[in-house]
C-alpha cells in the first residue's frame, strides 16, 4: 500500500481550504518501495513516474489513436472543430473529411452526417422531447418520409407519395429465416392491418365444421368500460376463447409476478371466418327452404 508523507497537517477544527489542499498535494510524497517498480517509479521529489509499458493500449482498451480538435489521429474518436458556433462532436472516418456529427442547437440535439462542408440531419431530439428520425420537423405536414415519437405518447409515420407501402413489418425468427408475419400498410387514402395468409404457409387444410352451432355458442354483450363508462358491443375474452381460441390471448384471471392483473386481449377479426362460414350454411338452408316453399305453392 502506498504511504503518504503529508507536508501540511490539519488539526481538529481546522477549516479545509483550497490553499491547504493545494499545499497537501504539492508536498505529498510516497515512501520508498511504496509503488510497483515494474510499472512505476519515484522521482527525486517522491512523485510517481509511469514507466514504459506501465499503461498499455490493452489496459485502456484502445486500438487506435485518440484526438480532440486535432487532425493528427484521424481514427477512433476523432473530435474536430468544424467551425460551428454550437457545441458538437464529429466522429470522422480515418483519412476522410466526412463523418457522423452530433450538434447541440439551443435545447435540441441533432445527429447526422458531415460531408466536410455541410451537415445533413438524420435524427433529432428537440426541446419538447420529441424524437424525429429522417425528418426535420416534429409537426405533421407536407414533408419527406420519417418517424416522429412525440413526448405525449403519439407516434406518426410520415411517407412521401400515395402508392401502396408498408409502414410496419412484424418479423419472427429473425436470426434464422426472418419471416414476415404481419404488417401495417397504406395506400393513398386507407390503412390495412395485415396478418400472414399465404397458402404456401399452410397445410392440412380442411373445411370448417359446425359453424352455426359455434356462432350460437358465442355470447356477444354490451358493456361499459370501467375507466370512462363508455358503452360498446363486444365479447368477454375468456368466453370467446372457448369458441375461437385463436382470437384471444392470455389466460382468464392471470396475474403477473407482482400479483397485478395480466389482462386478456381479443382480436375480433379472427372470428370473421367462423361468421362467414355460418352465414354460408344459413344461406344454403334458406335457399333450400325457399325452393321447398316454391314447390309447395306451385
Amino acid at each position: 500500500m502506498a504511504i503518504l508523507s503529508k507536508g501540511t497537517d490539519f488539526t481538529t477544527g481546522d477549516q479545509v481550504t483550497a490553499a491547504k489542499l493545494d499545499a497537501l498535494v504539492d508536498n505529498a510524497t510516497f515512501a520508498s518501495g511504496a509503488v510497483d517498480d515494474s510499472t512505476t517509479a519515484l522521482d527525486g521529489d517522491g512523485k510517481i513516474i509511469v514507466k514504459d509499458g506501465g499503461i498499455t493500449s490493452a489496459k485502456l482498451n484502445l486500438t487506435a489513436n485518440v484526438g480532440i480538435n486535432t487532425s493528427s489521429p484521424e481514427a477512433t474518436l476523432h473530435v474536430k472543430d468544424i467551425g460551428s458556433t454550437q457545441p458538437c462532436i464529429l466522429v470522422q472516418n480515418a483519412s476522410s473529411s466526412e463523418g457522423d456529427l452530433a450538434v447541440i442547437d439551443g435545447d435540441a440535439l441533432q445527429m447526422g452526417h458531415w460531408s466536410g462542408s455541410s451537415f445533413t440531419q438524420r435524427m433529432s431530439i428537440n426541446s419538447d422531447g420529441h424524437v424525429v428520425v429522417g425528418r426535420l420537423q416534429a409537426s405533421s405536414g407536407s414533408e419527406d418520409n420519417g418517424i416522429v415519437l412525440k413526448s405525449d405518447g403519439e407516434i406518426y409515420l410520415a411517407r412521401d407519395g400515395t402508392s401502396s407501402q408498408n409502414h410496419l413489418l412484424f418479423i419472427n425468427n429473425a436470426a434464422v429465416t426472418a419471416t414476415t408475419v404481419g404488417s401495417v400498410s397504406t395506400s393513398g387514402s386507407a390503412t390495412s392491418f395485415n396478418t400472414s395468409s399465404d397458402y404456401r404457409l399452410k397445410e392440412d387444410i380442411v373445411e370448417m365444421q359446425d359453424s352455426i352451432s359455434r356462432v350460437q355458442a358465442l355470447k356477444p354483450v354490451n358493456f361499459a368500460w370501467k375507466l370512462d363508462g363508455t358503452r360498446v358491443d363486444g365479447f368477454l375474452a375468456h368466453e370467446a376463447q372457448e369458441v375461437v381460441p385463436a382470437a384471444v390471448t392470455g389466460t382468464k384471471d392471470a396475474v403477473d409476478e407482482d400479483g397485478q392483473p395480466d389482462y386478456q386481449g381479443i382480436d375480433q377479426s379472427k372470428i370473421v371466418p367462423l361468421l362467414t362460414k355460418a352465414l354460408q350454411e344459413a344461406l344454403t338452408k334458406i335457399e333450400s327452404l325457399e325452393a321447398r316453399v316454391a314447390a309447395l305453392e306451385s
